[in-house]
């Protein structure tokens, strides 16, 4: 029995101070064992005592009959203690998992504040650059509109800058032959490859006549003239919308102007795109609505729900005063 309350001591600390949940289930399945120690031993006592009751003297079924309650006592605490271990695992577990949700919140909160900050501090610097830009590219485009409508003698028409750097290269037609002396095998009228083109080697005395050496076995070849035709296909490119009809700058703030918004139905030339960019002003801050200067009353509006019996009039009533 010593040992045992020995041991309850100890699983006791734990279930009242324990914060790590692999100590706690050790101790939880000990102190399950416990519980079935103890119960052995109450079993025990029991049995000891119904066996000695007619027997034994007064006092030493006193005894007999301390040493049963003791072992009750033993079980009730194990029990009590398995309770507890259980009740301590729960709040464990709840508070890690409430950490857990803590550090998230918490992290979130910080990344939320950082991402509004970012928001407010840089996105209005990324709009009016790329609202330059856009105004710049339409200008540029304009200019050369104009220019190429009137070509000086011998000059060639300016590109468009957007579609000079967005567009996808065009290939032109081209058509190339060549004569050139590979290696075959005899028998054969396509020539080797690349890579067994430099492994032949050329028999003694002869100059169109060799040897291929693969996988240890000699295979005669001859050198053959070919005429080798190399031909670069004409490549139509690609093509995208302009910048103008792609991009949409909303506004920063509510109350406040869009940055740009691209034309919904139709699409914007150049000289268009910097009649309209041209009059849009970036807002640094947002134009808030004043408040009025005396506070707006309250409106009220009353609809009756239930009326309580009148006695002059049974049907009821309901009067409210204007005032």
């Amino acid at each position: 029995m010593k040992k045992l309350a020995k041991d309850l001591a100890g699983l006791i600390g734990i279930s009242r101070k324990e914060t790590n949940l692999d100590t706690l289930t050790a101790a939880l399945a000990e102190g399950r064992e416990q519980i079935k120690a103890a119960t052995r031993d109450r079993e025990a006592a029991e049995g000891a005592y119904r066996d000695r009751i007619l027997d034994a003297t007064p006092a030493e079924l006193e005894k007999l009959q301390a040493a049963k309650a003791r072992a009750t006592v033993d079980l009730d605490r194990a029990e009590a203690l398995v309770a507890a271990l259980t009740s301590r695992i729960v709040y464990v577990r709840d508070d890690q998992e409430q950490s857990g949700r803590r550090a998230r919140y918490q992290n979130a909160q910080a990344l939320a504040q950082a991402a509004q900050q970012a928001l407010a501090q840089d996105y209005l610097d990324i709009a009016r650059r790329v609202h330059a830009l856009l105004r710049t590219v339409a200008e540029v485009e304009v200019a050369v509109l104009e220019a190429n409508a009137e070509l000086p003698d011998g000059a060639v028409a300016i590109r468009s800058p957007e579609r000079a750097v967005r567009d996808a290269a065009r290939l032109p037609l081209d058509m190339s032959t060549a004569e050139v002396e590979l290696w075959r095998t005899v028998g054969n009228i396509e020539p080797l490859s690349e890579a067994d083109q430099s492994r032949v080697r050329v028999n003694r005395g002869s100059h169109d006549h060799g040897t291929l050496d693969r996988d240890g076995r000699e295979i005669p070849c001859v050198r053959v003239t070919y005429r080798r035709d190399v031909v670069l296909y004409d490549d139509a490119g690609q093509s995208l919308p302009p910048l103008a009809a792609g991009i949409r700058l909303p506004a920063l703030y509510a109350g406040t102007a869009a940055f740009w918004s691209p034309a919904e139905t139709r699409e914007r030339g150049p000289a268009e795109v910097l009649a309209d960019i041209a009059v849009i002003e970036p807002a640094s801050a947002p134009s808030w609505r004043k408040p009025a200067a005396e506070p707006i009353p309250h409106r009220f509006t009353y609809w009756p729900v239930s009326t309580p019996p009148d006695p002059d009039h049974p049907v009821g009533s309901l009067a409210l005063d204007a005032a």
